[in-house]
C-alpha cells in the first residue's frame, strides 16, 4: 500500500481534457440520497505516469434508482 503525503488539488473535468492515467487510487460518488437516479457528481483520483498524484471531478449517470415502471 502506497501512503500520499498531501491531497491533489481538485480539477473539473472538461470535454477533450487528456488524462495521463497509470493507475486509479480512489473513486468517490456523491449521491444526494440513497437510490438516487440522475446525474451527480463524482470524482477520481489517480496517479499520472510521473508519479503525480491528480484528482479530476466529473459527472457520472447513478442509476441505482432508476425503475421502470
Amino acid at each position: 500500500m502506497i501512503i500520499y503525503s498531501e491531497e491533489p488539488e481538485v480539477t473539473d473535468y472538461e470535454y477533450g481534457m487528456r488524462l495521463d492515467i497509470a493507475e486509479v487510487v480512489a473513486m468517490e460518488y456523491f449521491p444526494p440520497e440513497p437510490d438516487f437516479c440522475g446525474v451527480i457528481p463524482a470524482q477520481m483520483t489517480y496517479e499520472d505516469s510521473t508519479g503525480n498524484l491528480n484528482t479530476i471531478r466529473y459527472l457520472y449517470p447513478e442509476t441505482a434508482g432508476c425503475h421502470d415502471n
